[in-house]
């Protein structure tokens, strides 16, 4: 009976947030099947902390960081998916002997680039994501992002000098 009890009382107090969170869902995830997946999640996060809730706090904005909150591990997972498959495919496309060269060391390259930078250029030119969805993703500003990938292209840049065409 108390856990009856506990379902109608989130029940009554959550759903009137309900477009609130599917709005917002929208807002973040860009898509209908993701957002009413990011809704899901986040309402069964709700239910399952709801005895966390402090009821002097706002419903609305506890729902809200909540929500932003799974949607950003997601996001951050996807990340980590995202570099470990790039990886994968670095290894599994079959080349030529000069390009096979060339790969390992552009590879090398990157590996060798500080954390930051080298997951800026792997996210960015090697899986294609924006400047506004990496510093979604990594939670920073967008300047952030595109002066990182400037730097670590600079630094991608100088060491790969030996293969600049002479001028």
């Amino acid at each position: 009976m108390k856990d009856e009890n506990r379902r109608v009382k989130f029940e009554a107090q959550v759903i009137i947030y309900q477009n609130d969170l599917k709005a917002f869902a929208q807002t973040l995830a860009g898509n209908w099947t993701e957002s009413k997946d990011l809704v899901q999640d986040t309402l069964l996060r709700a239910f399952v902390f709801f005895d966390r809730f402090e009821p002097e706090t706002q419903l609305k904005a506890w729902l809200f960081t909540l929500m932003k909150n799974i949607y950003i591990s997601q996001y951050r997972k996807k990340i980590r998916e995202a570099l470990f498959h790039s990886t994968l495919h670095w290894s599994t496309t079959p080349q030529t002997p000069e390009a096979m060269i060339l790969r390992h060391d552009i590879q090398t390259a990157i590996q060798t680039l500080p954390g930051r930078f080298r997951t800026l250029i792997i996210l960015k030119d090697l899986n294609g994501y924006g400047c506004r969805e990496i510093a979604l993703m990594l939670d920073c500003p967008i300047g952030s992002v595109m002066s990182g990938l400037s730097r670590g292209r600079s630094r991608l840049r100088n060491s790969l000098t030996s293969y600049r065409k002479e001028k």
